[in-house]
């Protein structure tokens, strides 16, 4: 018999981490484009930082975009156990 799907093991939705992909990918060009102008500006050896960052920067975005997003998960709860009281049955039928 199969197990059932417990909710907090569900995978995230594919439209969500698209998305989140997207962005982190755009905001690693956005740094990228910033090591170009800051090239145009920086002295000495900033501009070989810059140029590096600019060079290196789409090979670590690429990797970081395609990486499968695994969130911490912690063990689901156990829900508490609503039991009856056990007691003394009851005879309230025709017959008491």
């Amino acid at each position: 018999m199969a197990r059932p799907v417990v909710i907090t093991s569900a995978p995230e939705a594919p439209d969500a981490e698209r998305h989140r992909r997207m962005l982190a990918y755009t905001v690693m060009m956005l740094i990228r484009t910033a090591c170009f102008v800051g090239m145009i500006f920086a002295p000495g050896w900033w501009r070989l930082v810059l140029f590096l960052g600019a060079v290196f920067l789409p090979y670590l975005a690429v990797v970081r975009a395609n990486v499968p997003f695994a969130p911490r998960r912690t063990a689901p709860e156990a829900p508490a156990s609503h039991a009856l009281p056990s007691g003394e049955p009851h005879d309230d039928g025709p017959g008491a």
